[in-house]
């Protein structure tokens, strides 16, 4: 998976993650970023908590795989 740079660094330190959600509305799972512990900048946290990303359907069912 492809991040820019300064995501990729701070998802090097460990600061987020990606995890599957469940959207009870749409009855559908959606990849999201989840922040673990919170960056020094506020608007990062608040720009990237909880946030959808897209992937295609290969990527997406690979990183499922790694929860199964």
């Amino acid at each position: 998976m492809s991040l820019r740079s300064d995501l990729h660094e701070v998802f090097d330190e460990g600061v987020f993650a990606i995890v599957p959600k469940r959207d009870v509305e749409e009855e559908a799972y959606w990849l999201v970023t989840h922040i673990f512990s919170p960056h020094d900048d506020m608007s990062f946290n608040q720009t990237f908590h909880n946030r959808r990303i897209a992937m295609d359907i290969h990527g997406t069912e690979c990183l499922f795989a790694r929860f199964a």
